[in-house]
């Protein structure tokens, strides 16, 4: 048994706050675990605070942002979708957790602890033109 939900919001800083409670809900309804539901909640943020900065930085005027939750017997599917121009943030090299602090290059690392709380995450650049990232997270 599956179902979903969506949730279009305008891609300000401001409205992060509702797309992570909206998450939490679903992530609640799924059955996921309390860690479970902080790592969707921190990726989510992590995601959306990604296309606001850098994905929409010069034009956030009247754009929007796309959160839709699928519910499976098994897992919580999270993807999100905004108009910004094509990125696929899974193509940066992880930085290095093992290399000494003062050396370590600034960013990069949400989207590496998006990779580590998820256990599946993927992206692509839809048909319609429009960058998809879908983030799972198993019961």
């Amino acid at each position: 048994m599956s179902s979903e939900r969506r949730l279009r919001i305008p891609a300000t800083l401001e409205s992060i706050k509702e797309a992570v409670q909206f998450v939490i809900e679903a992530a609640q309804d799924a059955g996921l675990s309390d860690d479970s539901i902080y790592h969707c909640e921190l990726s989510l943020d992590e995601i959306l605070n990604n296309i606001i900065e850098h994905g929409y930085a010069l034009d956030k005027d009247g754009q929007v942002i796309d959160i839709i939750c699928q519910l499976h017997d098994d897992r919580l599917v999270i993807i999100v979708e905004d108009d910004a121009p094509p990125f696929n943030p899974l193509t940066m090299p992880d930085p290095n957790p093992e290399e000494e602090l003062e050396k370590r290059a600034i960013g990069g690392w949400g989207v590496y602890f998006v990779k580590q709380y998820m256990n599946q995450v993927s992206y692509t650049y839809t048909p319609n033109k429009r960058n998809r990232f879908v983030m799972e997270k198993r019961r």
